[in-house]
């Protein structure tokens, strides 16, 4: 027993290095930049759209005091929750797609100890980097967008705590697709590109087609649809679905534990294909 104990704490030691250098890996690599430079663009182009064209406010029925058109804090909160899927991908690309097979390029895992690595604490160790810097990231994009509605509007529509919630969700789950594809992969721009055709192009077809096939069913288990739930968080009107065919709104809890879910599944294909291989 002592023994398990023992290795167990050396097995999360050698987790915790591999994080810690893969984080410094992040912090100095052009990725990071390159991805900062992309919020920036996205903050500018949206300052400069509101800015030209105004801050819209809450048009108001006169006679009920009812909001006819949500056009306030909720509209220019949506602008982070129709680009949150996009941001998530892209960071997942950026920060996991590279993770695993970067080991077989690079025999990294080989030069780092003096002793033999699981192969469980590389995989570990390297989703703890990627799931650190892309929360990060999640937390900084939606985080400057709730000071500039603040700051404008004097309030957050919503409750953003939750969206961010459910945007880490679902980098978790794109994160877990791309250490699937880095698993089996042998170069890292092949598990790149298929991270983004996957998501991006694939799982969004199979939603559009099981909306024409099935119109009354709720895709509540299909990650886009789960990302939704960051319109629900924000209270934004929307359909609720991928679909224009899909109706319903998006349950915060239901689609967390869903993106969750398909984070769990996704990492443990990666980890049996990833002990399989040969360095």
């Amino acid at each position: 027993m002592m023994t398990d104990i023992s290795g167990i704490k050396g097995d999360l030691y050698q987790a915790s290095v591999i994080a810690k250098y893969e984080l410094i890996k992040h912090v100095r690599s052009k990725k990071l930049y390159i991805f900062l430079a992309l919020l920036a663009i996205i903050f500018v182009l949206t300052m400069s759209v509101f800015i030209a064209f105004g801050f819209p406010d809450d048009i108001y029925d006169p006679l009920t005091g009812t909001i006819v058109i949500q056009t306030g804090a909720a509209s220019f909160m949506m602008v982070p929750a129709m680009l949150a899927t996009f941001v998530v991908i892209v960071a997942a690309i950026f920060f996991a797609a590279t993770a695993l097979v970067s080991e077989f390029e690079e025999r990294t895992a080989l030069l780092m100890f003096t002793r033999p690595v699981r192969k469980s604490t590389i995989v570990l160790g390297k989703f703890i980097a990627s799931a650190l810097i892309t929360t990060l990231m999640v937390i900084l994009f939606f985080g400057i967008f709730g000071i500039i509605s603040f700051v404008h509007y004097g309030e957050i529509a919503g409750n953003l705590l939750a969206a961010i919630g459910v945007a880490i969700a679902g980098a978790m789950c794109y994160i877990g697709m791309a250490f699937l594809f880095s698993s089996f992969a042998k170069k890292a721009s092949t598990a790149s590109i298929l991270t983004l055709i996957a998501n991006l192009i694939i799982i969004s077809m199979i939603s559009a087609l099981l909306g024409v096939a099935a119109p009354d069913m709720t895709l509540w288990f299909m990650p886009d649809y789960a990302m939704d739930a960051i319109n629900t968080a924000l209270g934004i009107s929307t359909m609720g679905g991928s679909s224009t065919f899909t109706m319903g709104v998006a349950d915060v809890a239901t689609s967390a534990g869903v993106l969750l879910a398909w984070c769990a599944g996704t990492m443990a294909i990666s980890y049996a294909i990833f002990r399989r291989r040969d360095f």
